[in-house]
């Protein structure tokens, strides 16, 4: 006999809408305070570079924030597993309409960067092909950032539940190259600058926190892979985080299942 799912309620409906709505919001408002800059006229004496710099840096945000969610969701499953029914009923109601954020801030890093790339590119560059290609292969932050561009459209091209059908389990694995490209992300802003500042080191000390923190949600997967296996009657329905919890209200399967 299969379990049966918890009740996905009006309130857990409402959360997942408010969080929506505020992760919009929170990501399209360094586009607007641009907007704003822009048309009052308050860019730097090199309003293009200032420009760049602005929407790189709102790329980098997106990727932070996204690379976040996973560990904020992990230990907010693990908490409600060790307290009682309703603390642990709000926590994964929280949980649940958080995972989906991790597949939206990741779509704006991939906005951001485009933006970025824009400028960088048509504006800056004017499209030269000569310049382009000397750029990418004399200057080693041009690069990197041109790789994780790469890396991140793959990834959002193929985040849809199409592209999640047709790769099957290659599509986790798949998207694992996101921690490839948040390596190369650190490495573009690093050697961006023309001198090493506080704050981006400070950005390249957090990605690298948020990638290694993942290593006991790994091992904690792996023991539980590894212990005695339980019929589908007696094992409780578990969400695609794998944190052994109840059914997940919001799940999207274009999100799930990656780290």
């Amino acid at each position: 006999m299969r379990p049966a799912r918890p009740h996905c309620g009006v309130g857990a409906g409402r959360l997942g809408a408010v969080t929506r709505v505020a992760a919009h919001l929170w990501a399209l408002a360094p586009l607007g305070i641009l907007i704003y800059v822009i048309l009052a006229d308050r860019l730097s004496a090199n309003p293009i570079e200032d420009v760049t710099r602005r929407l790189g840096r709102d790329a980098l945000l997106m990727l932070t924030i996204s690379l976040a969610v996973t560990p904020l969701v992990w230990l907010l499953e693990r908490v409600a597993a060790h307290r009682g029914r309703g603390p642990a009923r709000a926590r994964q109601r929280l949980a649940s309409a958080l995972r989906p954020l991790r597949r939206t801030f990741g779509l704006y890093a991939f906005f951001y960067a485009s933006l970025h790339l824009f400028v960088f590119a048509v504006i800056d560059f004017g499209l030269d092909p000569g310049l382009l290609v000397d750029a990418a292969l004399k200057k080693r932050y041009a690069f990197v950032g041109s790789t994780a561009f790469v890396i991140l459209m793959l990834l959002a091209v193929t985040s849809t539940r199409g592209w999640v059908r047709r790769l099957g389990p290659t599509w986790r694995k798949l998207h694992r190259l996101v921690y490839v490209a948040a390596g190369l992300v650190v490495l573009h802003n690093l050697w961006a600058a023309k001198a090493l500042t506080t704050g981006r080191l400070a950005w390249a000390a957090l990605i690298a926190g948020l990638l290694l923190v993942r290593i006991p949600m790994w091992v904690a997967a792996g023991h539980r892979s590894a212990g005695p296996k339980t019929t589908a009657a007696s094992q409780p329905a578990q969400s695609q985080s794998g944190a052994g919890l109840s059914y997940d209200c919001q799940n999207s399967s274009a999100d799930s299942g990656r780290p």
